[in-house]
């Protein structure tokens, strides 16, 4: 089973992971509160201590934070998920940004993470991706990018 990177265990965020970690998914785990990392961790997540942390050991990253400059710091800041990617690693922002605007889209072709699929928008070969990892992303509306191969 894939392990998940989870990153922003706020109110929605410590739900969504709950149902992974109940649904047998490994779950590694960062928040910048360490009350909230404390509890996901009581769950059964492995806490890390930076996105990089958490990206290092996943095959799936999830953002789920506020806003569009917290997700850049969660990807792109010091510490974040792009110094910790793979090849193959599947990046998925659920945060409450607008895709537009999202670190995601911003990765240009040619970078570490050069694909992007907006579901359920996207109708082309990308599509697998969100197929490929459904179980482990049971909602829609989410923008993905896989790592360089």
């Amino acid at each position: 089973m894939e392990t998940v990177g989870f990153i922003g265990i706020g109110t929605m965020g410590i739900r969504m992971a709950a149902r992974l970690l109940q649904a047998g998914y490994p779950l590694r785990a960062y928040d910048v509160l360490p009350e909230a990392l404390s509890n996901v961790e009581a769950l059964g997540a492995v806490a890390c201590y930076s996105p990089r942390e958490a990206a290092q050991g996943s095959d799936v990253m999830i953002t789920i934070v506020p806003n569009s400059n917290d997700v850049e710091d969660a990807v792109l800041g010091t510490g974040g998920i792009i110094e910790g990617t793979h090849p193959g690693q599947i990046y998925i922002d659920m945060s409450s940004a607008s895709p537009s605007s999202s670190s995601s889209s911003r990765l240009a072709p040619g970078s570490l993470c050069p694909g992007r699929l907006t579901a359920p928008k996207d109708k082309g070969g990308t599509s697998d991706t969100l197929r490929r990892h459904s179980p482990a992303v049971p909602v829609p509306g989410m923008s993905t990018v896989t790592a360089k191969a």
